[in-house]
């Protein structure tokens, strides 16, 4: 992380500021619109509320703008921090593979190995792009909102609140299904590359006995079971978001 704490600093900083302007000062200016503009309307001629309106739509083009501008800027400082990290894991995991015992290659499947220098550095990058940013948003959001609901009308805050628990227990209660349905499309992906790996190294015998559909077989069956691990993960997680959201 040390090379790119600069890239880090930068997106986390447009990560919460993004997240401060859409939550709290977009909806401040439209409370001040309709508090301070329409409610009033009738005690003001328009010359008087216009001077309030500009105010009021000119904050919200800023809103708007500063949040596009800060967009970029966490996106292509996370872009860079993410695909330099997930190159720097593949290396650091073939280098350490270089340096196994001969063993450790008898006990395992190439394909897995191949499967976890490529496909769970990708992951690692997935959550780097899209997943950080959400756990940094996400607290300021929960916290700043929380504050400003308590301060507003703490009655209606807590109303708002009464299904936290249920949230939260439905979250543990699918968290465990969901990481191994999660985990076996890993060893899938791993079967899978391990069927590739064997059929690709051996064609010309593949090719000498004209095994070309029995290996087609093969990895139709490897391929089919990994959508449909793929598919059965997906859909869970489908229905807790919905279930949860």
């Amino acid at each position: 992380m040390g090379p790119y704490r600069k890239a880090a600093i930068l997106s986390l900083t447009a990560t919460s500021l993004t997240a401060i302007s859409s939550t709290f000062l977009t909806p401040y200016l439209t409370r001040y619109i309709t508090d301070s503009v329409l409610t009033n309307a009738g005690s003001r001629t328009m010359a008087e509320n216009l001077p309030r309106l500009t105010f009021a739509i000119g904050g919200m083009l800023f809103a708007l703008l500063l949040g596009v501008c800060l967009q970029f800027l966490r996106s292509s400082n996370s872009i860079y921090m993410s695909s330099n990290i997930a190159k720097d894991l593949r290396a650091s995991v073939y280098r350490a593979l270089e340096h196994l015992q001969l063993s450790f290659y008898d006990k395992k499947q190439l394909g897995a190995i191949i499967s976890r220098v490529t496909q769970d550095t990708d992951r690692v990058w997935g959550f780097l792009v899209d997943g950080l940013p959400y756990l940094v948003s996400m607290p300021l959001t929960l916290i700043g909102g929380l504050g400003a609901g308590l301060f507003l009308s703490w009655k209606l805050t807590l109303a708002i609140l009464l299904p936290v628990p249920f949230v939260a227990l439905v979250t543990t209660t699918i968290w465990k299904p969901l990481s191994q349905r999660y985990h076996r499309v890993g060893a899938k992906w791993g079967r899978l590359h391990t069927q590739l790996n064997e059929s690709l190294n051996g064609i010309r015998v593949v090719k000498a006995f004209v095994q070309e559909k029995g290996e087609w077989s093969k990895f139709e069956t490897r391929n089919n079971d990994l959508a449909e691990a793929g598919m059965t993960a997906d859909k869970f997680w489908i229905r807790a978001e919905n279930t949860v959201g």
